[in-house]
């Protein structure tokens, strides 16, 4: 894991996801001061995620971007393809 610091914004938690077929990145986005409203491992501590992105190519499938943007949404809320 690899965290990116963005003083007095949050940070971005990056992790590559070395699932075998779906290979990628899952970055999340948590804000200064998370830690003090609840902010804890597991993510079912706080009841969602903050907002998140997988970039993966599944082995027998396209690029793809998974978007969670709405935090009363358990699964992903935006999708996005690509061919290549």
């Amino acid at each position: 894991m690899t965290d990116i610091v963005v003083p007095n914004v949050g940070r971005f938690e990056i992790i590559e996801d070395c699932e075998k077929d779906y290979p990628g990145v899952d970055v999340e986005f948590i804000p200064t001061g998370a830690e003090a409203i609840g902010h804890t491992w597991p993510r079912e501590a706080i009841g969602h995620t903050w907002p998140r992105i997988v970039f993966e190519r599944p082995v027998d499938g396209k690029l793809r971007l998974l978007v969670w943007a709405d935090s009363s949404m358990e699964g992903y809320s935006h999708k996005f393809e690509w061919d290549i």
